[in-house]
């Protein structure tokens, strides 16, 4: 997304309002860690992405979504400033606070918190879309049933459920399995394209997701 924005000034706007809402609870979050009460984290969150989008709008577009985020947001808990309007398609209120109730503790200091966090929105929008292929394909059973281990391996026990479950032997198993992961794979990769502004840089960036996805609990 960022990369294609390089000559389309007309579409940057909606574009970076899109990343915005994608990637708001990150922010919220940091926010909160800083120890601003939750409504004005929220605010404050809206104004950041307003005062983000703003400059952004004419100016060179960061090279990493992730980085750029985060060294921007350490200057803005300085002085924060709250919304002047609200991101189209941020998530409410209420949502980003039950996902802060469910990982306020990680581990680790702040920075290292926000990329995990940010792993985190890059992969769950990945399994989004692999779930809707899957219900459009017809096989929203096999996805059910398989999505937990897209991480971790399946135990001996559990490939036996999983078998019978599913009607299929050992080897069909094995390679539907393998089939999933390399398709969220590939869906993960299309979404953290689209937080970078040069498509060579993937592969690196990856490297930094996968060191920090922990999927959630």
């Amino acid at each position: 997304m960022i990369a294609g924005l390089q000559d389309a000034s007309g579409e940057r706007g909606r574009s970076l309002e899109r990343l915005a809402a994608h990637y708001f609870y990150p922010v919220f979050a940091q926010l909160r860690d800083a120890g601003f009460a939750e409504a004005d984290a929220y605010s404050f969150a809206h104004g950041f992405f307003n005062g983000l989008i703003a400059g952004l709008g004419e100016g060179t577009l960061p090279d990493r979504f992730r980085v750029y985020l985060l060294a921007q947001l350490d200057q803005f808990c300085a002085d924060p400033a709250p919304a002047e309007r609200p991101i189209p398609g941020a998530p409410a209120l209420e949502s980003v606070r039950k996902r802060y109730a469910r990982d306020s503790d990680l581990p680790g200091p702040p920075a290292q918190v926000f990329d995990a966090r940010f792993a985190r929105e890059v992969m769950t929008r990945a399994l989004l879309r692999l779930k809707t292929e899957a219900v459009g394909n017809g096989r929203e059973a096999l996805f059910l049933a398989l999505a937990p281990y897209l991480i971790r391996d399946p135990q001996t026990s559990d490939r036996q459920r999983l078998k019978a479950e599913l009607g299929l032997s050992g080897v069909a198993l094995t390679i539907a399995l393998r089939r999933l992961r390399a398709r969220y794979a590939e869906l993960g990769n299309a979404e953290l394209t689209q937080t970078l502004c040069e498509p060579d840089d993937l592969a690196s960036e990856r490297t930094v997701i996968n060191a920090l996805f922990d999927p959630p609990q």
